[in-house]
């Protein structure tokens, strides 16, 4: 009987899989071919890159499926149906990944909350995040970053006019472009924080503290970053290479996840106490 009933909650598990995949499958083709194109919206990868290997380690099976993270993937795909008129692939998407992640939780013996889960946030920046917000926000950092690196000029004594996202100096013009908007600097550190805070069980003050440190962090970095590259470009007579541009991302980069590490030691809850055998 018991043998019956696993086998029975099995192919439940596989024919509930099979139907969501069935109905998401364009919108989940939509997001495997923004991974092919030359622009931001290819930076999903990363976040798939980082999921994969975690699908490979999932929990045990339950006993019994879910009911109510079942109603939940067969009340996401009625609202598909309800917005299919739009034709908003993006938003398909989104509904699709959020159903195929309450379908594991459904079968899968996750703890805690099911939105509280990384391969949920990893999932969902698998979307093309980078290349929305560079359409919502790209311009308003880029002219943050220049605004910033130009009043920075000043403290060094370089008399700086900051238009837009043109910092004038004397004898150089410096632009800063897209690639300098941070928004692929503030979605790997994105990425960097929902891998590396797993074990963070303080509750949601040490959770704040953490994201409310390293979001700053990454936006200071790339001002960092534009004003090392406008001191280079003044001091070479010529804008600064692409190698060594990229090479300043990485090492600020790296800075800020060594930062974050240090304040994620200081911020995990100490090991228990061992008690020693009489």
């Amino acid at each position: 009987m018991v043998n019956n009933t696993t086998r029975s909650i099995r192919i439940l598990e596989v024919a509930s899989l099979l139907a969501v995949l069935a109905h998401f499958h364009r919108a989940l083709f939509w997001v495997g071919r923004t991974w092919q194109e030359a622009t931001y919206e290819s930076w999903g990868v990363l976040a798939l890159l980082l999921l994969v290997p975690m699908l490979r380690r999932v929990p045990s099976p339950r006993s019994a499926p879910s009911t109510r993270h079942l109603a939940g993937v067969a009340g996401l795909c009625l609202l598909d149906l309800a917005l299919a008129p739009l034709g908003l692939n993006v938003l398909s998407a989104l509904l699709g990944l959020t159903s195929l992640h309450l379908w594991a939780v459904a079968f899968r013996e996750y703890r805690g909350s099911w939105l509280m889960q990384r391969q949920l946030w990893l999932a969902l920046l698998c979307l093309p995040a980078v290349y929305w917000a560079n359409v919502l926000f790209g311009y308003h950092l880029q002219s943050l970053a220049s605004e910033l690196a130009g009043r920075c000029l000043w403290l060094y004594g370089i008399p700086a006019r900051v238009q837009g996202t043109v910092i004038t100096v004397p004898g150089a013009v410096l632009a800063v472009d897209t690639s300098c908007s941070g928004l692929k600097l503030l979605y790997s550190g994105i990425l960097f924080g929902v891998v590396a805070t797993p074990g963070l069980n303080r509750g949601a003050r040490a959770i704040l503290s953490f994201w409310g440190a390293l979001l700053p962090m990454l936006l200071l970095g790339n001002v960092v970053r534009v004003l090392c590259l406008a001191m280079g470009q003044l001091l070479l007579g010529r804008p600064v290479g692409d190698v060594p541009h990229q090479a300043m991302g990485l090492v600020i980069f790296a800075g800020v996840c060594a930062v974050m590490l240090a304040l994620l030691a200081m911020i995990r809850p100490p090991a228990p106490a061992r008690g020693h055998c009489s």
